[in-house]
């Protein structure tokens, strides 16, 4: 058991600094000013994180967190497909908006008490504000998902 909680901090751990890199490529954004378009390589490797934070978050005991992270993980790495999110841009919010909006999300819900297991107030807010986002777009497409991780106990 102890080993498990080890394996999961160690993954909390490794997702916040996978998340702060995806900050950092998606680049700072405004709803109202002119979308920040990350090159390329950079929406690639946004999605390839998310896909690997799904992937190692679906091992951890089901929760509000575990829940939200991956919904929110697998949009996120679907809107960095190159043709979803260039064909985005013109939406209000753009894409490059809404894709920082549900990365700063996921920083919010990796930084916790892990030991919480329910969301709080402001969380659930912060959480339905993106879900009232992503409403105006189409669906992403799928996130291509890498092997499973096993947590070892």
């Amino acid at each position: 058991m102890a080993s498990q909680k080890l394996a999961i901090r160690e993954m909390y751990r490794n997702s916040a600094e996978a998340v702060k890199l995806a900050l950092e490529l998606a680049g700072p954004q405004s709803a109202a000013l002119a979308p920040v378009i990350p090159p390329d390589g950079d929406l690639a490797t946004i999605s390839q994180i998310m896909a690997d934070l799904v992937a190692a978050h679906e091992q951890e005991p089901t929760n509000d967190y575990r829940e939200i992270i991956m919904k929110v993980a697998e949009w996120v790495g679907g809107a960095a497909d190159k043709a979803f999110f260039l064909g985005h841009l013109v939406s209000k919010p753009h894409s490059a908006y809404v894709l920082r909006k549900g990365l700063e999300v996921l920083h919010m819900m990796i930084h916790r008490d892990l030991r919480r297991r329910a969301l709080s107030n402001s969380e659930s807010q912060v959480y339905y504000d993106f879900v009232r986002l992503t409403t105006g777009f189409a669906r992403p497409p799928k996130l291509a998902r890498p092997q499973k991780v096993q947590i070892q106990s």
